[in-house]
């Protein structure tokens, strides 16, 4: 437990990593129970690599290609206008 302290006195870095890890401990997060309790998202996925349907593969990098290359786009376009127009605006 953190000590009182007057609030013109900051704590040290050494204090506030104590009051931080004290107060995480109460909580229970980020302890690490041993190896039977797993992470949440390995419970969830599992540890053996699993098979990808290839129509499935293919669908989900259409639908990232059709939103990042026109967002790539867009944004390389709107930085070389800026630059254009910052060069201009120069001399």
């Amino acid at each position: 437990m953190a000590s009182l302290r007057h609030n013109s006195e900051p704590k040290t870095h050494a204090e506030d990593a104590d009051d931080y890890n004290a107060s995480h401990e109460e909580a229970g997060v980020g302890t690490n129970a041993g190896s039977a309790e797993k992470d949440i998202a390995l419970t969830i996925v599992g540890e053996q690599a699993q098979e990808i349907d290839p129509a499935v593969e293919a669908r989900a990098v259409r639908k990232i290609d059709w939103f990042l290359i026109p967002a790539m786009i867009v944004g390389m376009y709107s930085r070389i206008k800026e630059r254009f127009f910052w060069y201009l605006t120069r001399y």
